[in-house]
C-alpha cells in the first residue's frame, strides 16, 4: 500500500514549497471546477473562491467534507456596494453547486472582521447545505463570535462546534 500524503493544493504564487522533491509526498495542483480521484479512492471536487484559491469538496468511503477555503460572502462595510453585491453573488452561486449533497462536516468561515456581516456566509450555507457539523473558521483567535453566534441563532447550536477546545477535548 502507498504510505506517500497527499496534499492537494491551489498554487497561489510562485512559493517554493517544504516538500517539493520528497518522494514520500505527493502534490497535486487543483484548479476550479474539477473533479481529481486519488489512488486510494478518495474524490476531490474544486469550487471557484470569490478571495484566493479554491474551495475543496472530499469525499471517501467514510464520508463527504467541505472545506471552504475562502469562498465565503465576503461583505465588507466602506466598500463600494457593487464589490460587495459581486461578492455575494459569486458566493450563493458556487454554493448553489451544492446544494442538495449531504456533508458529514463543513469548515465555513466566520469572519468578526466583518462585524455585522461575519455571519452572512455562514448562515446562508446552514439554510441551503444539508451538513451534520460546521467547524467555523477564520475567526482570527476570536473565537467569541463563535459564541455570539451561537447565541444570536440558537436554533444551530446542534450543528455548530466550537474548535476552542481544551487540550484533551474531543469535538
Amino acid at each position: 500500500m502507498d504510505e506517500r500524503q497527499v496534499f492537494v493544493c491551489k498554487l497561489i504564487g510562485k512559493k517554493e514549497l517544504f516538500y517539493k522533491g520528497d518522494e514520500n509526498y505527493l502534490l497535486i495542483y487543483v484548479y476550479h471546477d474539477q473533479t481529481y480521484n486519488l489512488d486510494n479512492g478518495t474524490q476531490v471536487d474544486t469550487l471557484l473562491s470569490n478571495d484566493s484559491g479554491v474551495a475543496f469538496i472530499v469525499k471517501t468511503k467514510e464520508g463527504t467534507i467541505y472545506h471552504a477555503g475562502d469562498l465565503n460572502d465576503w461583505y465588507w462595510d466602506g466598500e463600494p456596494k457593487a464589490d460587495n453585491q459581486r461578492l455575494t453573488s459569486a458566493y450563493r452561486a458556487e454554493i448553489r453547486k451544492i446544494k442538495g449533497m449531504h456533508f458529514d462536516a463543513a469548515f465555513v468561515p466566520l469572519d468578526p472582521r466583518q462585524g455585522n456581516h461575519c455571519a452572512n456566509g455562514i448562515l446562508y450555507f446552514l439554510k441551503n447545505v444539508d451538513c451534520n457539523v460546521i467547524f467555523p473558521m477564520h475567526y482570527w483567535n476570536d473565537a467569541n463570535v463563535i459564541k455570539r453566534f451561537i447565541t444570536e441563532y440558537p436554533q444551530y447550536k446542534s450543528r455548530i462546534k466550537n474548535t476552542e477546545c481544551a487540550k484533551g477535548e474531543e469535538l
